[in-house]
């Protein structure tokens, strides 16, 4: 984390003036602004009721209030520790699995359905947004090149994710593959009969959870109110600043930024990389440097820092044993609601 302030200091520091970004900052309009807020409470909202909602299908005894305290769990983790919301679904498929009383396979077949239906509206922006960007804005081509190459990999990943989980048998395959080649190089056996239940497990939990294509109605339909959430706070950011940006350039900038986010860079919380996207894509589509600076921070503290402080304290309050602490009773599980 410490590194990406770095980055985003260092850029500002070079091209911005510093004093202009303070100065439009000052300028913010707190209601609008506490809308911003407000809009990233209810998107994390929608996200969890689209994971309650493969819960339910799957007959997972997991109450609302339960899913969303293991929600903002999950966003805790996936912000302190950069390992691309691998840590953030372990310790959610861990503590939902101990409270609903089911094998991990079963919860983590609803965990990796969850994702793929999430990330639909974010992958399906980007790569509209990619081509909406060369069409209309005029951007560099090696910028436009290096966006599109980074949304094209990702979507890839994302095809193959969904492949895996219509046909788990293949899964099963690869994990083999992967625990082989970890042998060789690792030159010591890697057992792959530790998990072979828990994948079958796995296996036979997603066949029954695409065996009903109308179960995937309301997940798609929180997912989609998730991400026009999300790209709300954009824009009600840029509306608390008096600037009139076009919705369509928020919504696509925004939704690359976000969607860049799941690149693998080992920075905790991705402060950096994201921000000197969007705050770049703002400024050469003609929007003031020093707005599309305060912005980008504004934006920022809403959807990270926000996030950061709310997942702690539910996590403390509520998950205290994936933190190693005691578990205090009374105080360290939210009752169960259907």
């Amino acid at each position: 984390m410490i590194v990406g302030l770095g980055l985003i200091a260092g850029f500002l520091f070079l091209f911005f003036d510093l004093p202009a970004v303070a100065s439009v900052v000052k300028t913010v309009n707190l209601g609008w602004y506490g809308l911003a807020f407000f809009a990233v409470a209810l998107g994390v909202t929608f996200y969890a009721l689209a994971w309650r909602s493969f819960l339910r299908s799957a007959a997972i005894g997991l109450g609302f209030r339960k899913t969303l305290s293991l929600t903002w769990t999950s966003i805790f983790f996936n912000l302190i520790v950069p390992t691309a919301s691998v840590s953030g679904e372990v310790a959610r498929a861990y503590l939902a699995s101990r409270e609903a009383g089911v094998g991990p396979g079963d919860i983590a077949a609803t965990i990796f359905g969850h994702r793929i239906v999430t990330l639909v509206p974010f992958l399906a922006g980007s790569v509209v947004g990619v081509i909406l960007l060369g069409a209309t804005y005029m951007y560099p081509s090696w910028l436009m090149a290096t966006v599109g190459a980074v949304v094209a990999a990702l979507a890839t990943a994302f095809l193959a994710a969904c492949y895996l989980s219509l046909r788990p048998e293949r899964l099963t395959k690869v994990v083999k593959s992967v625990t082989g080649l970890g042998s060789r190089l690792l030159r010591r056996p890697v057992a792959f009969s530790g998990i072979a239940d828990e994948l079958a497990s796995l296996r036979g939990a997603l066949l029954r959870l695409w065996a009903h294509p109308r179960d995937l109605v309301p997940p798609m339909i929180y997912s989609l109110l998730f991400w026009l959430s999300d790209v709300s706070v954009a824009y009600l950011v840029f509306l608390a600043l008096g600037e009139a940006v076009p919705l369509d350039l928020v919504a696509v900038v925004y939704t690359i930024g976000i969607t860049m986010q799941m690149i693998p860079l080992g920075i905790p919380a991705y402060v950096g990389p994201v921000e000197l996207i969007m705050t770049t894509l703002y400024s050469l589509e003609g929007v003031k440097p020093s707005v599309s600076a305060a912005a980008t921070i504004l934006i920022k503290l809403a959807m990270m820092w926000f996030e950061l402080a709310v997942g702690g304290i539910i996590t403390y309050l509520f998950e205290p044993q994936v933190l190693g602490l005691r578990t205090r009773v009374g105080k360290s599980r939210l009752p169960s609601s259907s």
